[in-house]
C-alpha cells in the first residue's frame, strides 16, 4: 500500500505540477483528511466500546508537536544553518517534546498511545527499525531521483511521474511475492502433507 501510493502520489503530483500548478499538490490532502474526519465522526457516533478507557490526549499533543517541530527544523536548514539559534532551539524544544511523550506513554497514561514494551519483543522492534530504513531509503531515492530527471535531464513532472511506476509496481510486486512466500512457510503444514510425511517416516 505504501508503494501503490507513492506512485500514485508522484503520478498525480506531476500531472497537476505539469498541466495546473505545484500549489494544486497541497490541495490533495484536503479530501483525504475530510474522509478522515468523517470516518473518525462516524466511528465516535456509533456504539462505545466494550473496552472503556479515557483517549492519551497528552500523548498525542506531545508526539503531534514534538514531530512538527522535528520536521520543521529539518526542512528549515536550507534558509537557517544547523548551527543557527533557530534551528538548535527548534530541534532541542522537539526533543524535549519527544522525551515527555515517552515518558508519559510509560508512566501515567492509562490507554497509552504506544505501548514501549512492545518493543521488547525482538520481532516487533526489527520489523520497526527496517519499516524505518526502508522509508528513508525510499523517500529519499524518491526525492534525489526526481531532482535528477527534472533538473539534470530536463525531463518534465508528467513524464518524471509515469517513470516512477516501475519502480513503485516493482517494490508493490515484491512485496506481495514476499508476503506469499513467508505466510507459506509459517503456515501449518496441510493433512495431506502430513500423511505424506507419516508415510514417508514409515517407509
Amino acid at each position: 500500500m505504501n508503494a501503490a501510493g507513492g506512485a500514485l502520489g508522484v503520478l498525480i503530483g506531476g500531472l497537476l505540477t505539469e498541466y495546473a500548478s505545484w500549489r494544486w499538490v497541497m490541495f490533495v490532502n484536503v479530501p483525504m483528511a475530510a474522509c478522515a474526519l468523517a470516518l473518525t465522526w462516524r466511528i465516535a457516533a456509533g456504539p462505545p466500546p466494550v473496552r472503556g478507557g479515557r483517549p492519551d490526549v497528552l500523548g498525542a499533543v506531545l508526539a503531534t508537536a514534538g514531530m512538527t517541530l522535528l520536521v520543521f527544523g529539518i526542512v528549515r536548514t536550507d534558509q537557517y544553518a544547523w548551527t543557527s539559534p533557530i534551528t538548535v532551539t527548534t530541534l532541542a524544544v522537539a526533543a524535549v517534546l519527544l522525551t515527555a511523550f515517552i515518558h508519559v506513554e510509560r508512566t501515567t497514561a492509562r490507554e497509552p498511545l504506544i505501548r514501549l514494551g512492545l518493543f521488547a519483543n525482538r520481532s516487533v522492534a526489527g520489523a520497526n527499525a527496517y519499516t524505518l530504513l526502508v522509508g528513508a531509503a525510499i523517500a529519499t531515492a524518491f526525492y534525489f531521483v526526481s531532482l535528477y530527471l527534472q533538473q539534470v535531464l530536463g525531463i518534465g513532472p508528467a513524464l518524471t511521474g509515469i517513470m516512477f511506476l516501475p519502480l513503485a509496481l516493482g517494490v508493490v510486486a515484491g512485496s506481495v511475492l514476499i508476503a506469499l512466500t513467508v505466510l507459506r512457510r509459517a503456515s501449518p503444514p496441510s493433512r495431506a502433507e502430513q500423511r505424506h510425511d507419516r508415510q514417508s517416516t514409515t517407509s
